[in-house]
């Protein structure tokens, strides 16, 4: 088994096969959410042929958040990650010098909080669901390269004590999102 490392750290290709689980982590979540999403709209009746479907007016047919309910959660969600990333910058003991790729480094994960949801055209047929979620995958993805490069470059920075704390950091973001993903279908059929 071959245990030798790059010796250009800023090389992106040293840090390939992690930046590919991290993009591969992030579809998975991705994808996971979307199957949520088409599984709390299974459990709506279809109407049989020649009938004509009538859209339920029933509270718990409603169960799509509304523009402000989503609102409150993008703000909720940006103040949670602000707030740890200022308890990891803490935790690194970022200095003057480092400030700089820090920021950059900060800039990319706030990166990945979603944008605002376009409006959806209604009925959305199968093709053009596949297209959305294949257009959020690849925003993503892009979004994903940005943070493994800041990431890259704060690394490099660091002195190997941070660099260890770092790497400590990196390998329980797993976890968290899993959780942020429990939490946001626990949100969702609330």
């Amino acid at each position: 088994m071959n245990n030798r490392k790059s010796a250009n750290v800023l090389s992106p290709l040293a840090d390939r096969p992690q930046m590919h689980r991290v993009t591969l982590i992030a579809m998975g979540v991705i994808a996971l959410f979307a199957v949520g999403m088409n599984i709390s709209r299974a459990d709506t009746p279809i109407a049989p042929p020649g009938v004509t479907a009538q859209p339920s007016t029933a509270p718990d047919m409603q169960h799509r958040m509304n523009a402000e309910k989503m609102a409150k959660m993008r703000e909720r969600r940006k103040a949670h990650v602000e707030q740890e990333l200022d308890a990891m910058s803490n935790r690194l003991e970022i200095t003057a010098s480092e400030q700089p790729v820090w920021d950059q480094y900060k800039a990319a994960r706030m990166g990945l909080l979603p944008d605002q949801m376009p409006g959806m055209k209604h009925p959305m047929n199968a093709a053009d669901r596949a297209q959305m979620r294949a257009e959020r995958a690849e925003q993503m993805a892009k979004k994903l390269s940005v943070l493994s490069i800041a990431t890259t470059q704060l690394r490099a920075a660091l002195a190997p004590n941070q660099q260890q704390v770092l790497d400590e950091m990196a390998h329980n973001w797993r976890g968290k999102m899993q959780n942020r993903h429990n939490e946001a279908r626990a949100f969702k059929h609330s």
